[in-house]
């Protein structure tokens, strides 16, 4: 499947001030979530992680102009059509690493025309709604608007300027990420805000706190059906 039959052409896009995007993957046991399904087994993993992306789907899908579904491989974007909620724009990553898919999404974002550019991944289903919007306020007076993991990683960068070398060079998936990128900020000069410290869920403990915090939820209705799906999968 070419771009050109999930994307629209550029010319035929209207201009947007803010887009936000979700990078996702299909959720095929074993190529997801991986260090949880180490302990927790391959098929359950995949359908919590099926479950998360639904949730953040529903939980999102109004916070910004434009909200996009950024998705890989191509060859599976059949089973994200199938499943797609609401007024999201299904487009492809691209090809590369992470940091090559991730500057590609952002480069795509500006040349279509958006003046603010957030993007997110798909492990933090119950990350507030407030910080996103926190995050396009921050870009008020900064660049680039970072929301740092407990793991040393970021749940979130946005930018309202094209800035790629903040993908350079990165180690992903480490510990290292945030102070990583944050060097590269502070050396290039490059004003940046920071929002509040949240959590990826990448592996069982992490389940079980995100389990925890969902069973006394009573205000988000998504996060209750998350609770009981989670609750549902038969874990090995």
């Amino acid at each position: 499947m070419t771009n050109t039959k999930i994307r629209q052409s550029e010319s035929a896009r209207p201009r947007f001030r803010t887009q936000f995007g979700v990078f996702a993957k299909y959720w095929r046991p074993g190529s997801v979530k991986t260090r949880l399904a180490k302990t927790i087994g391959d098929v359950p993993a995949s359908e919590i992680y099926q479950n998360f992306l639904a949730t953040i789907l529903r939980r999102f899908e109004n916070v910004c102009d434009l909200c996009t579904l950024s998705v890989s491989p191509v060859s599976d974007h059949h089973h994200f059509q199938h499943s797609l909620i609401g007024p999201w724009q299904l487009i492809d990553q691209g090809d590369g690493d992470l940091g090559q898919r991730m500057s590609n999404y952002f480069a795509q974002a500006f040349k279509a025309g958006a003046d603010r550019v957030l993007l997110i991944g798909s492990d933090s289903p119950n990350l507030p709604v407030s910080y996103v919007t926190q995050a396009i306020q921050q870009l008020d007076h900064n660049d680039v608007v970072l929301g740092p993991t407990e793991d040393g990683g970021y749940y979130l960068i946005g930018m309202k300027r094209l800035i790629t070398n903040v993908f350079e060079n990165i180690a992903w998936s480490t510990e290292d990420v945030w102070q990583q990128t944050v060097d590269i900020l502070v050396r290039n000069e490059v004003a940046f805000g920071q929002l509040s410290t949240w959590y990826d869920v990448d592996n069982e403990t992490d389940l079980r706190k995100l389990q925890s915090q969902l069973a006394h939820e009573s205000h988000d209705a998504h996060l209750i059906s998350l609770h009981k799906a989670i609750c549902k999968v038969p874990i090995t």
